[in-house]
């Protein structure tokens, strides 16, 4: 199964990959049969139960998929964070808490991270203390989603593919 993504994306991706990595991923699929042949190891938290049951058997050694199911409250007013600091009371944020914080339970520190699932703006910034200083955080489908922007608050762009999907590569803003 081939990522859903474009070939340079996948190659943007791959160029910061390393076999000593620690890579997590929000939301599996093609990408977590693919990118854990570049890293030691891969962590992918997924929330839609039918997808996880597919993809976790086809999980390669060095893979480990999560499920985490949130059931978003759809009557709830859908608030969209317009800055980093409104991130955690958005309405994603709430409806996708336990998604957005599981990887806290890992005890690790990532070398790399593929936001692509579920909240990801949300996601993006609960990870920020869990991606070491010198590693790397990719956002799919980022340019089109303008909300998804508010991260650069505390990330700084470093890569992007701004045809297709998109993606953008990011690092840990420390000015």
């Amino acid at each position: 199964m081939k990522p859903w993504m474009s070939q340079i994306e996948i190659d943007t991706i791959t160029k910061y990959l390393s076999k000593d990595s620690v890579m997590l991923e929000y939301g599996c699929g093609g990408s977590t049969l693919h990118f854990c042949d570049f890293v030691k190891k891969y962590y992918s938290v997924e929330h839609n139960t039918e997808w996880y049951n597919k993809m976790s058997k086809l999980a390669k050694p060095n893979t480990k998929i999560f499920h985490v199911l949130n059931y978003p409250n759809l009557d709830e007013k859908q608030v969209t964070a317009k800055n980093w600091d409104e991130l955690d009371h958005s309405s994603r944020s709430r409806e996708f808490a336990e998604y957005i914080k599981f990887p806290a339970t890992l005890n690790e520190v990532f070398d790399a991270v593929l936001v692509d699932g579920r909240a990801r703006p949300e996601c993006a910034k609960f990870i920020y203390d869990y991606v070491k200083d010198d590693g790397v955080v990719f956002m799919h489908d980022y340019w089109m989603r303008k909300h998804y922007h508010v991260v650069e608050g505390r990330y700084k762009v470093i890569d992007a593919v701004k045809d297709g999907q998109s993606l953008v590569v990011f690092k840990k803003n420390k000015e």
